[in-house]
């Protein structure tokens, strides 16, 4: 099939129910794109229902396989960092505009988020803002309704950065940070956010290092 056109800073999950993997925005682009993966691979641009999300790049996406829904949060539209909250149901490709109560994350972008599969919750780490570079850390419930929750770890934290490596370690209930942009240049260091109790940042020793680098992907074998 047409391929969707080249574009910076998309996001990209995996649906295993479907087999395919789903891709969303980027600069200048709002739609909704699926590869799927069943015999011969094939692009198809997705017809959605109901009010889509601005266009953005440097969001952060997540599958949530308890609803069957994609969940984005933030980015910027090319001038405007922002701040919503949106999820489209994988079974009826309809948008939700996912809205919350209370305060959340600022507006912004080159963030990172994964899913707690444990909490059934979005967290969302670090990216730039109109500050500059946060290093904060959000929890947001996935269930209707759910408010943004600030999680304040214990312990040093890394210093602010964005547009770093971040998974999430099932088998141990943390997140690992590796490298990223900071406001004086590239950094290669790992860290794991514990949320088996307390939230608690620890810097991670690791046998040899990479170079430091930024706008890299990083996927967990839970193996």
């Amino acid at each position: 099939g047409p391929p969707p056109v080249g574009r910076i800073g998309p996001t990209v999950i995996y649906d295993p129910v479907r087999d395919r993997l789903l891709l969303f925005g980027g600069a200048g682009y709002s739609e909704l794109w699926a590869l799927t993966l069943v015999s011969s691979p094939a692009w198809q641009p997705l017809v959605t229902t109901g009010e889509a999300p601005r266009v953005r790049a440097g969001q952060s996406a997540v599958y949530a396989p308890i609803r069957a829904r994609m969940v984005i949060f933030g980015g910027i539209d090319g001038s405007t960092y922002l701040g919503d909250t949106w999820a489209i149901s994988l079974r009826t490709n309809q948008w939700e505009n996912f809205g919350s109560t209370g305060s959340g994350p600022s507006p912004r972008a080159w963030h990172r988020a994964v899913y707690d599969s444990i909490g059934d919750r979005m967290i969302v780490v670090g990216g730039q803002d109109s500050a500059g570079y946060e290093n904060d850390a959000w929890a947001l419930p996935l269930e209707s309704g759910g408010e943004w929750t600030a999680l304040a770890p214990e312990g040093p934290s890394p210093s602010p950065r964005g547009r770093f490596g971040m998974v999430y370690d099932a088998r141990r209930t943390r997140v690992l940070v590796h490298g990223g942009l900071t406001a004086t240049g590239f950094v290669g260091d790992m860290w794991a956010l514990d949320l088996a109790g307390l939230p608690r940042w620890e810097a991670v020793a690791t046998v040899d290092s990479l170079d430091p680098r930024a706008d890299h992907l990083m996927v967990g074998d839970p193996v």
